[in-house]
């Protein structure tokens, strides 16, 4: 019998995975990434995530406004879009709701995703409804494009090249601690940037924390990783940990050719506000995952993060079958 306990979410997966087994020609990267990537007769590939949140795991309502629910419900997804290198163009938005639930509450969650579709040029084109015996459920289905020499994979890192992370780390972790909502901005335009300055061999949304989500790219790249702990940028107020496993960040993570780094960190944050900094590298495989300290000592750096059949570090967001 199977425990989900013991196997954790990756384990599920890959499961499924398993289950799923071969997959068909027109279909690029399926289970095991940010978005699924297929072959649809245009000169772009398609790409397909989708993200369920649920009340009292991903949000609480009285400390999140319905608008904020709405907000990070296509946030979450726009994230997983961004990571994959792509622009996003449709959803179709899923409800589960409670019997308590006003229809003002309602309008209030749907402002909060056409705020940001419209934000974002999304296309709401319809989903379904249905009534949820035990609180509120909202899945969103996005389909995005990417132009085949800009998608990115999590499996296509190398040895040699620079870590990445856009932002600070931390601060939404930090928040949810206190009670408090930061919401997730979607990196579409910073990847979009990053792709234009430069090649990117790998990249990740950080939705469950930098280790964990750091481990996702280094076990489907069958490589390793060092951390330089000095060079994290930890948001203000924020703890370390929270900036290594708290989740929720929604900032991206991405590897580089050393060839190809250049003015990479200079020419991203003038033309998009947002910080780059260079973290760690990438080593074979045997050296595992490193953090390096300011005393110049190394240990193993665990993938500690957000697993919803664990016990969890925090409360961050449920991906699509990655």
């Amino acid at each position: 019998m199977m425990n989900l306990n013991k196997i954790g979410e990756l384990g599920l997966i890959q499961h499924i995975k398993e289950k799923v087994g071969r997959e068909d020609a027109d279909v690029v990267a399926g289970i095991g990434d940010d978005a699924a990537v297929i072959r649809s007769g245009g000169k772009n590939l398609t790409l397909l995530a989708t993200d369920m949140l649920i009340e009292n795991v991903h949000f609480s309502i009285g400390k999140m406004s319905f608008t904020q629910i709405g907000h990070k419900a296509l946030a979450v997804n726009l994230s997983d879009i961004a990571a994959m290198g792509g622009l996003p163009r449709f959803c179709l938005v899923s409800l589960g709701l409670p019997q308590n639930l006003k229809g003002e509450d309602v309008d209030e969650i749907y402002d909060g995703i056409f705020s940001l579709a419209e934000q974002y040029g999304v296309k709401v084109l319809g989903g379904d409804t249905n009534l949820s015996p035990s609180g509120l459920i909202i899945d969103v289905c996005i389909i995005g494009e990417v132009e085949p020499e800009f998608l990115c994979l999590r499996s296509s890192a190398r040895t040699g090249d620079s870590i990445f992370v856009t932002g600070r780390l931390g601060g939404a972790a930090s928040r949810l601690v206190k009670g408090e909502y930061l919401p997730p901005t979607p990196r579409i335009k910073e990847a979009r940037a990053i792709l234009e300055t430069g090649r990117v061999n790998a990249m990740i949304d950080l939705s469950d924390g930098l280790a964990k989500d750091l481990q996702a790219i280094t076990v489907s790249s069958n490589v390793g990783a060092i951390v330089y702990a000095e060079n994290i940028p930890v948001s203000p107020g924020a703890q370390m940990k929270l900036a290594l496993s708290g989740g929720e960040d929604f900032e991206l993570l991405f590897t580089v050719p050393e060839s190809e780094v250049g003015k990479l960190p200079e020419t991203i944050p003038a033309g998009t506000g947002t910080a780059l900094t260079r973290i760690g590298k990438i080593v074979e495989r045997n050296g595992g995952i490193s953090i390096k300290k300011a005393d110049g000592k190394i240990s193993p750096l665990s993938g500690e993060g957000y697993d919803h059949f664990r016990m969890p570090f925090s409360k961050s967001t449920s991906k699509h079958m990655d």
